[in-house]
């Protein structure tokens, strides 16, 4: 049996416009003129093909069966969060379409066939169970070739309906059922009458994210100050601190007279640790140890590697006359991070 699901697909994928209008209508916020395209479903949510397929075989020469059209009916069913986070459930059927898809059975043996896709050149053999009547290839071993092309058609459907795989690592389920070919006619069969039934699920879990633990380095913690770092003051300063050479790019040494407390940090803390800093200029604060609100720090698992997310509130005061710089330093347990991202009164400010 021929299966050219690509091709077959691609005829569904005008479909798939509609389900794109159905998703975008779902969506409170209209694109800006000129704006990129933003993805209308979420990484979280999935996606499910189940396609059919029917295949009617005429003997051509004795123990060779040929065709030349394959017909399938496919149901679609998408799961997803929009944009303005409402829940979606789309279903898209097509009641069935044929194309040439020319293909050839030969029966070696009666527990063995040779399936010969003349359109891809595939040449495949499968243990077959035989009966008077019926000829049985179990799914499993049909399961990777159909599985892979099912793939495929799945991943065009999703960049087609814009669903963004994020960083998201799809746990992915394809179950083939056995193809059962009907024989019809007197002996030998006149013709053979295959189908079965494939479906693949996709399930776009958001990454886990995992606490990670942490301490604050309080701005009194050592005789030094926070040097400046741009000339425009309201741009906030973002670093990973991992030796004391990068340490002592940011920190000027500033003795007080009667003070025992270390110039900075000691260079085998670096060692096992970092220190993750943000930095603001604003205006001097009563209490400095107000200006910054931790609220979560977290890393997440994803195919580009850890990610290091800094949560945390920011309360810059009132404007006055007087500005000084101030900074939130964390230490955490060195670690090589792909990302860090700081998350400021819920919204993304930095990334390193």
């Amino acid at each position: 049996m021929s299966v050219q699901i690509a091709k077959q697909l691609a005829l569904l994928l005008m479909a798939a416009l509609f389900l794109t209008q159905a998703l975008a209508q779902s969506t409170d916020a209209k694109p800006e003129v000129g704006a990129s395209k933003a993805p209308l479903v979420t990484a979280t949510g999935t996606l499910a093909l189940t396609l059919v397929m029917k295949q009617t075989y005429q003997l051509k020469t004795p123990g060779i069966y040929h065709s030349k059209e394959l017909s399938t009916a496919l149901d679609l069913t998408l799961n997803g969060t929009s944009k303005s986070g409402e829940k979606l459930n789309y279903k898209l059927t097509d009641p069935g379409s044929s194309s040439e898809a020319i293909s050839e059975i030969r029966l070696l043996s009666p527990t063995e066939i040779e399936l010969k896709d003349i359109t891809n050149r595939g040449l495949y053999r499968y243990t077959a169970l035989q009966s008077r009547d019926q000829l049985l290839v179990k799914g499993s071993e049909l399961e990777s070739r159909i599985g892979k092309d099912l793939m495929e058609s799945a991943n065009s459907f999703l960049d087609a309906l814009g669903f963004d795989r994020g960083d998201n690592r799809p746990s992915v389920a394809i179950q083939v059922s056995d193809m059962t070919c009907l024989k019809s006619g007197q002996e030998p069969a006149q013709s053979m009458c295959c189908q079965t039934t494939a479906s693949v699920n996709l399930d776009f879990a958001a990454p886990k994210e995992n606490s990670v633990p942490y301490s604050r380095v309080d701005e009194s913690q050592y005789q030094n100050f926070l040097m400046g770092w741009d000339d425009d003051k309201r741009r906030p300063l973002f670093a990973a601190i991992k030796s004391l050479v990068q340490y002592n790019q940011f920190f000027n040494a500033a003795g007080i007279m009667g003070a025992h407390k270390p110039y900075g940090p000691k260079a085998e803390e670096f060692e096992t640790e970092q220190i993750v800093l943000v930095a603001h200029v604003v205006p001097t604060p009563k209490d400095r140890a107000k200006v910054y609100e931790i609220e979560k720090i977290s890393e997440k698992h994803t195919d580009q590697g850890t990610q290091l997310f800094i949560q945390y509130r920011f309360n810059p005061g009132a404007p006055h006359t007087s500005w000084s710089k101030t900074y939130l330093g964390i230490r955490i347990v060195k670690k090589d991070y792909s990302k860090v991202f700081f998350i400021e009164n819920g919204k993304q400010v930095g990334e390193l």
